[in-house]
């Protein structure tokens, strides 16, 4: 019996009807134009851990199109994600967002889909996305990406993100910026936009994942995802994965062939993987 959303109005009333014991389900049952929305409260942007609902959107097909908003409301305990759903602790599947723009350039932890994919200490839910679709732009300072901005215990299957991406300092990804805790796997998903990182030393840029910093989680896959996004970065860059610290990661079947171009003076930079530092195994993978 889920909550049916066929309008703006329907979204904007939506956080309001939230259960925090029980898991709540949603429904789009028709295309959404957003255009006319400039005042975005992300749905679920309070970051305190015990307000964080369960949420599983279903998009059945739909389009969120010219999600556009030019001021965001914050919620508790911090939240202020720049993003459709500010964190999401649950799944999405089967939407597209079509013609996203999101240009806030003093904010950090922003993406199209969510700031926040899990969220470290909610629980052990694997929250996960499949054939979720992403177009657009994103503006923004740091934890900058195209589908999600910042990662736990998460999984992405066939989904996508042509996105161009601009970020002032660390952490940006053409389609995650960010892993945080836990499992995290991306299979058959890839990026498409442009990624440019304007701060000289900035650090975890990638055309498909930008990277982590203390990754304390168990491990992390890449298979059959592929990035075809130029990047612009100066530090610890590289066409499809940035930097990887010090978890196990494995890359099959993967492939980048975005043009990297340096910002400033540049170092560690690479093609498939700019900065390992982790137990990784790569196979069948290759940058052109």
């Amino acid at each position: 019996n889920p909550f049916k959303i066929g309008s703006v109005d329907d979204l904007l009333a939506l956080s309001s009807k939230f259960s925090f014991d029980m898991p709540n389900y949603v429904a789009l049952t028709k295309d959404i134009d957003m255009k006319d929305v400039k005042d975005w409260t992300p749905i679920c942007n309070d970051r305190t851990v015990a307000e964080i609902p369960e949420i599983h959107f279903a998009g059945q097909g739909f389009t969120i199109s010219n999600f556009a908003p030019q001021t965001i409301s914050a919620g508790q305990g911090g939240g202020d994600q720049a993003s459709f759903f500010g964190i999401l602790y649950g799944s999405c599947r089967n939407v597209n967002f079509k013609d996203a723009s999101i240009n806030q350039s003093e904010m950090s932890t922003l993406a199209v889909v969510c700031g926040f994919a899990g969220y470290p200490g909610r629980g052990v839910l694997v929250t996960s996305f499949e054939n979720v679709h992403v177009t657009g732009s994103v503006v923004g300072k740091k934890v900058v990406a195209g589908f999600a901005a910042s990662v736990t215990n998460s999984s992405f299957v066939n989904c996508s993100a042509v996105v161009d991406v601009r970020a002032s300092d660390n952490h940006t990804g053409g389609f995650v910026a960010r892993g945080n805790t836990g499992n995290i796997s991306f299979e058959n998903c890839h990026a498409g936009g442009y990624i440019e990182n304007s701060k000289t030393n900035s650090r975890f840029v990638g055309g498909f994942y930008g990277g982590d910093d203390a990754y304390s989680g168990h491990g992390m896959t890449f298979r059959k995802c592929y990035a075809t996004g130029n990047i612009k970065a100066g530090y610890q860059a590289a066409a499809f994965v940035g930097y990887l610290d010090a978890g196990t990661y494995e890359i099959t079947d993967c492939y980048a062939t975005g043009r990297n171009e340096a910002y400033g003076t540049s170092k560690q930079y690479g093609g498939l993987v700019g900065v390992n530092k982790g137990n990784l195994t790569v196979t069948s993978s290759y940058y052109s």
